[in-house]
């Protein structure tokens, strides 16, 4: 991985809202299952998790999604969201 691409990653990191997407998980009693254990994720879990996200966009250019998390990497920009629902056609 690139140093511009590491530099993309903390970008998204430093400037994503993750104690807004806890408090979305807190609300809908969202929880992952980590360790053997139930509960909603902490902040730092949703930092690695994203991070792990967004270094296999990069890697394998192209999208993952996970936990609600959803990292994409395109033309050299790196994204991440936060999905509570989605409908495509393509996808059935």
């Amino acid at each position: 991985m690139t140093e511009q691409e590491k530099g993309l990653i903390k970008e998204v990191i430093t400037n994503f809202n993750f104690k807004l997407v806890r408090d979305v998980m807190l609300s809908l009693k969202w929880n992952w299952y980590r360790n053997g254990k139930k509960s909603v994720p902490s902040i730092k879990e949703l930092k690695e998790e994203a991070k792990f996200l967004l270094e296999e966009s990069i890697i394998n250019n192209m999208s993952y999604t996970c936990g609600g998390l959803y990292s994409s990497y395109h033309d050299g920009e790196l994204g991440l969201k936060f999905v509570l629902e989605s409908y495509n056609t393509y996808e059935g």
